[in-house]
């Protein structure tokens, strides 16, 4: 658990409080409220848009998993580090779940921060029951996408840089 902590810590804004709320929680914040107007403007009724908020807030936390993830292994490959954990006795299953495992929880926080926020300001109603399975989309979801900005970042380490057909 430390271990994932200072991982978290090491590549996000932590030691700066008044940045890291900017880029953790204010940006997406305000991200997922534009989307959510332009839903609202474009489809004018509050009862077609409840399925695309839902959207909308698993597309929210893709934005901070897939950045998060990203810099960890853009990290180990600029540190030098990256030749350590590929020959690490340990499996590397367990050294990427122990990194990512703060990022999974941070979006997984925005998420919710983001929903209840949108839910209350454009007082959308939900079914009491219905809550049971939009958090169990909303954690399949956050890890979904974190896995894949790990696929998507682990593909990164094998090129040099990203625009390496130019």
């Amino acid at each position: 658990m430390r271990n994932s902590w200072l991982a978290y810590k090491g590549v996000s804004l932590w030691l700066n409080p008044k940045a890291y709320m900017i880029e953790k929680v204010i940006n997406p914040i305000f991200r997922f409220l534009f989307y959510s107007f332009l839903i609202l403007y474009g489809y004018k009724e509050k009862t077609n848009i409840a399925v695309f908020i839902l959207g909308n807030a698993i597309l929210l936390s893709s934005i901070s998993a897939l950045k998060g993830i990203g810099i960890i292994y853009f990290s180990e490959r600029q540190q030098g580090t990256l030749m350590y954990f590929i020959v690490s006795p340990r499996s590397r299953l367990r050294i990427i779940a122990q990194k990512i495992f703060f990022h999974i929880i941070n979006a997984f926080i925005t998420v919710l921060i983001g929903l209840t926020i949108i839910l209350t300001g454009f007082k959308i109603y939900y079914p009491p029951y219905q809550f049971v399975f939009i958090f169990l989309l909303i954690i399949i979801g956050v890890i979904s996408v974190s896995l894949f900005g790990s696929l998507i970042a682990s593909l990164g380490l094998l090129t040099r840089d990203i625009n390496y057909a130019s």
